[in-house]
C-alpha cells in the first residue's frame, strides 16, 4: 500500500498527463460532427513539456477522454477519503484539483458535449453481461469488480460536466449485484482466500476503505459488496487487547494522560489495520506529519519528514532483518530517536510480528538505561489478527 502522499502524487500525474492532451480533443471539436464520430477521431498527444503538440494514430479523442474523465474522478474520490484522514489539508487538495478541471469546457459545447459524454459512457460501461459466466474464475470475477469500480471513478469525473443519463443505477439494486452476490456464495474458500488477497490488494492501494463511509447513496450498495469480498467468512477482523497492554503500565511512573493516550492510541489502530496491512501501517498514519488521531505522537518507521518530539513514540517493526520496516532497523530506529528527544518521549509503543528474544540484545543496554530515566516500555507480538501484550525479556 502505497503512503498517502505517494499515492496522491501518483494520482495528481496522471491527472496531470492527461488534462492538456482532453482539453485539446475539446477545443478542436466540429460542432457539426456526430458524437460517436467525435470520439473516434484522433487526438493529441502530450509533449515532453506537457503541452498537447501532435496528432498520434491509435489515440482518439474518446480514449483521451475517458483517460482523463477517469483520472479526475480518481482523484476527487481519493480526495473524499483523504480529506477525512487529513483535515488540515483539505484546502491543499481542493486548489489541487481546480488546477485541472476540464468540465466547463465540457459544457461549453452545449447539447453536442451532452451527448457525446453519453456516447462515451456507454463506451467504458463494464462488460456486466460476463458475471455469470465468471461464476468459478476468480482472475475474472475479480477483473470484472476492478472493472466496474473503474466505471465508478470515469462517472465521478463526469459528475460536474454532464447528468450522464447512463449512470451507476445500472448496477446498484440491479440483477447483476443480485448475481455478483449470488456466484460469491458459490466460491469454495480456497477460491475465497484467493479472491479477497486479490482485491484487498486492489483496494487498499486505491484507498477504498471500509473504514471511511460511502457520501454517495447510488454506489453504497456496490461498495458495500466490493469490500464484502475482502472478508472470508469466519475470519476475525484485528483484536487488539487494549487491557492487556495498559496492565503493562501498571506501576510506571505514568499519568493519567499516558494511560488515555495509549488507549486512545490501541483502539484506532484496531480500527485502522481493518484496511491497512501491519506492514504499512506506519508509512500511513506517519505521513503528511501524522493523520489525527496520531498527529501528536512520533511514528517509526514514516514516510514524513521528522517532525517534534512527543510524549509516545509508536514503532511498527515488520520482519527481523535490517530492512527499512525490519526489527533491527526499528529497534536502531528508536535508540536514535530516545537519544534526539531525550527528556521528550516516555511512553514508546513496540508492535512487532517477529518475536526473538536474542535479537533484543542489540537493544537492552540502551532499553534499560532508558528505564532508568522513567521512559516506559509498551511492548506486543502480532500474530494472524491478533496483537498481544508480550513483556520485554529483561
Amino acid at each position: 500500500m502505497l503512503p498517502p502522499s505517494k499515492k496522491y502524487r501518483a494520482c495528481l500525474d496522471e491527472l496531470k498527463l492527461w488534462t492538456p492532451v482532453a482539453f485539446e480533443a475539446l477545443l478542436s471539436i466540429d460542432s457539426s460532427s456526430d458524437p460517436a464520430e467525435i470520439l473516434e477521431q484522433p487526438a493529441l498527444d502530450a509533449g515532453e513539456g506537457g503541452g498537447a503538440k501532435e496528432r498520434v494514430p491509435g489515440l482518439s479523442r474518446g480514449y483521451a477522454l475517458r483517460r482523463y474523465f477517469l483520472a479526475s474522478g480518481q482523484m476527487k474520490n481519493l480526495i473524499e477519503v483523504l480529506s477525512a484522514l487529513y483535515p488540515e489539508r483539505r484546502d491543499q487538495f481542493g486548489s489541487d484539483l481546480a488546477q485541472y478541471a476540464l468540465q466547463s469546457e465540457v459544457q461549453k459545447l452545449g447539447e453536442l458535449g451532452q451527448q457525446m459524454l453519453a456516447a462515451l459512457a456507454v463506451q467504458s460501461l463494464p462488460g456486466l453481461s460476463t458475471v455469470s459466466e465468471a461464476s468459478s474464475n476468480v482472475d475474472s470475477l475479480a477483473d470484472m469488480l476492478c472493472e466496474t469500480r473503474r466505471y465508478l471513478d470515469f462517472l465521478k469525473g463526469t459528475e460536474d460536466a454532464s447528468v450522464v443519463p447512463l449512470s451507476i443505477e445500472v448496477l446498484s439494486g440491479s440483477p447483476w449485484e443480485n448475481i455478483l452476490r449470488r456466484q460469491l456464495e458459490t466460491l469454495d474458500r480456497s477460491q475465497r482466500l484467493e479472491l479477497a488477497d486479490r482485491m484487498r490488494a486492489y483496494l487498499t492501494n486505491n484507498y477504498v476503505l471500509h473504514s471511511m463511509p460511502v457520501t454517495n447513496e447510488r454506489t453504497r450498495n456496490f461498495h458495500e459488496t466490493l469490500l464484502s469480498t475482502t472478508r472470508i467468512p469466519g475470519d476475525e477482523m484485528y483484536k487488539i487487547d487494549v487491557d492487556g497492554f495498559l496492565d503493562q503500565m501498571a506501576g510506571s511512573d505514568v499519568t493519567d494522560n499516558d494511560i488515555s493516550e495509549l488507549r486512545r492510541i490501541l483502539e484506532n489502530l484496531e480500527r485502522i489495520l481493518t484496511d491497512v496491512p501491519f506492514g504499512d501501517l506506519s508509512d500511513v498514519i506517519g505521513d503528511w506529519g501524522g493523520m489525527p488521531p496520531f498527529d501528536n505522537i512520533n511514528v517509526i518507521p514514516s514516510a514524513g519528514k521528522k517532525g517534534a518530539c512527543h510524549n509516545t513514540l509508536l514503532a511498527t517493526a515488520s520482519g527481523s532483518g535490517a530492512s527499512r520496516e525490519g526489527y533491527l532497523s526499528i529497534m536502531r530506529q528508536v535508540r536514535r530517536h530516545l537519544i534526539d528527544c531525550f527528556g521528550k518521549t516516555r511512553v514508546v509503543v513496540l508492535l512487532t510480528d517477529t518475536w526473538d528474544p536474542a535479537k533484543f540484545r542489540e537493544s537492552r543496554a540502551d532499553i534499560e538505561a532508558h528505564r532508568r530515566r522513567g521512559v516506559v516500555f509498551v511492548t506486543g507480538v502480532v500474530s494472524g489478527r491478533t496483537i498481544s501484550p508480550t513483556p520485554l525479556p529483561f
